[in-house]
């Protein structure tokens, strides 16, 4: 399938490429996310708490642009001066060429393993976005979760639960406390903290642990591409988006400005 433009992400900041695209009379563009609906994690799990947010994703949604939801870009090749992308689809995987290809693909929560935490590997730890679409769903994590406090989800995921009559949250707040171990098998049954203002050592009772600290660029599907990437994974670019291949830009968190 051929596309003029293609855009890699279906958050705010790539629905937002899309009604520059639309302002600027452009056509045959496709959009793709892996989540179901425009928006990202938060339009489908209905957290978009903005009206401007909202209205963002209401706009994009009227477009007159092809969307594929569950969906995931697995590479990007440029042939002849044509881009080539391959995208995971609910079908099956299907080959697009377009002259633009713009990734908005934003960034991962970083969680225990990445940030080198030691201890078994139970089940029942996971991160935020992984527990709130357990909830979504209509499932509870855990009856006695523990929920390290570090963005805006976890927060969400905290309150939540405690609306559960069953469900006994305890929140420490990762400004306050440093993850030391992981204890359980084959479920978590605690977790060791480190108290950063008292330097006390504590083990926290648990059967969940619900944890991520920092964010991680969601590009590793590019590791094998010819499109730089910083040591971390970010994208580099220049002022305007563009990165080192021609016809491909980069927006919004998965990328960092260096030329």
């Amino acid at each position: 399938m051929v596309f003029d433009t293609v855009i890699i992400g279906a958050g705010l900041t790539g629905l937002r490429q899309a009604l520059v695209l639309y302002a600027d009379n452009r056509e045959n563009v496709l959009i793709i996310d892996y989540e179901e609906k425009m928006g990202g994690f938060y339009s489908d799990n209905g957290i978009l708490e903005k009206k401007e947010d909202r209205k963002i994703v209401a706009q994009a949604e009227n477009l007159p642009y092809a969307f594929w939801g569950k969906s995931t870009a697995i590479d990007i090749e440029t042939d002849e001066n044509v881009n080539v992308l391959t995208v995971q689809t609910e079908i099956g995987s299907r080959e697009v060429k377009a002259s633009q290809i713009i990734i908005t693909t934003g960034t991962l929560e970083k969680p225990r393993g990445a940030n080198w935490i030691p201890g078994s590997r139970p089940a029942s730890e996971m991160t935020p976005s992984l527990a709130l679409s357990f909830i979504e769903r209509g499932y509870i994590p855990g009856m006695r979760p523990l929920i390290i406090i570090d963005n805006d989800i976890s927060q969400i995921v905290a309150d939540r639960l405690k609306d559960h009559p069953d469900c006994q949250v305890t929140k420490e707040y990762a400004k306050d406390v440093e993850i030391l171990d992981i204890e359980g098998d084959p479920r978590v049954t605690g977790v060791r903290v480190l108290g950063k203002n008292d330097g006390k050592e504590r083990k926290v009772s648990c059967d969940s642990f619900i944890y991520s600290h920092g964010k991680m660029p969601n590009t590793a599907f590019l590791r094998m591409s010819d499109i730089g990437l910083d040591d971390l994974g970010f994208i580099r670019t220049n002022a305007y988006g563009e990165t080192t291949l021609p016809g491909i830009y980069a927006y919004g968190d998965c990328a960092v400005q260096v030329r």
